[in-house]
């Protein structure tokens, strides 16, 4: 359990993050209508939830809060594109109602039944939005295709920042670990020396990140390999046997 104290020192070092994330990330993804701080504050939970404890994490936290914004932005829009259409639906019916009384010299209520009934309401009701629904389905489509493309992002983000430290940020640290015990120099060596002892650290490090690297690509998705290794297509659209 935090003392109150732990918790206040807790909180400051994830504002910390948070500015210095924001800081070397540059301008977040927000509209002019949608909230910066809302923005900032869902940035702020996942540095709560992970804790971020390199640059690597930090580029992860920005990367997972664009797509989650991205995700929760399509979703939003979702429901601003239905409620847009059933609004105008129902502009229309009014307008072209009064149109028609206006035409007819301001016939009863019987003779405006047998042309185009006014609506008896003035916000859009189920049955509005059904029809919005009806006649904008593409775009609604469209929206969806965005914020599933928007999903498959983050879940991208969180399959790269499990895997980096299981993976390279873990063993990274047992890497350096090693070398800086097994590899220290004396302060005190002339300087020609301390450059050839850094040469050879630095050369078994390059060693074993390429060791880590192999390890890194055989654990990858079948479908990632699959693309990052399928050679590049002809931009003629001909093929071999066509050539031939």
């Amino acid at each position: 359990m935090l003392t109150p104290e732990q918790k206040k020192q807790r909180k400051a070092v994830f504002l910390r993050l948070l500015a210095e994330i924001k800081q070397s990330c540059g301008r977040p993804p927000v509209l002019s209508s949608e909230d910066a701080q809302a923005y900032d504050h869902m940035m702020l939970q996942f540095i709560t939830c992970f804790s971020p404890r390199d640059f690597m994490d930090q580029q992860f936290i920005k990367d997972l809060t664009d797509a989650t914004w991205e995700m929760l932005r399509y979703s939003r829009h979702q429901t601003v594109h239905l409620e847009r259409k059933g609004k105008q639906l129902l502009e229309n019916r009014l307008k072209a109602a009064a149109q028609q009384k206006q035409a007819t010299g301001g016939a009863s209520a019987e003779g405006n039944s047998a042309g185009v009934p006014a609506p008896s309401h003035q916000t859009p009701t189920e049955l509005d939005h059904a029809e919005a629904l009806e006649r904008g389905r593409d775009h609604f489509m469209c929206l969806d295709q965005l914020r599933n493309l928007a999903m498959a992002k983050r879940n991208d983000v969180l399959w790269q920042l499990e895997h980096y430290r299981e993976g390279l940020a873990k063993n990274l640290l047992c890497v350096t670990d090693k070398m800086l015990q097994e590899h220290r120099p004396d302060p005190f060596s002339p300087p020609t020396q301390l450059g050839a002892e850094f040469r050879k650290v630095s050369a078994e490090v390059a060693e074993e990140f390429s060791e880590l690297n192999a390890e890194i690509e055989a654990t990858q998705p079948s479908s990632l390999s699959a693309a990052r290794d399928e050679p590049p297509r002809d931009p003629s659209g001909g093929d071999e046997h066509g050539a031939g």
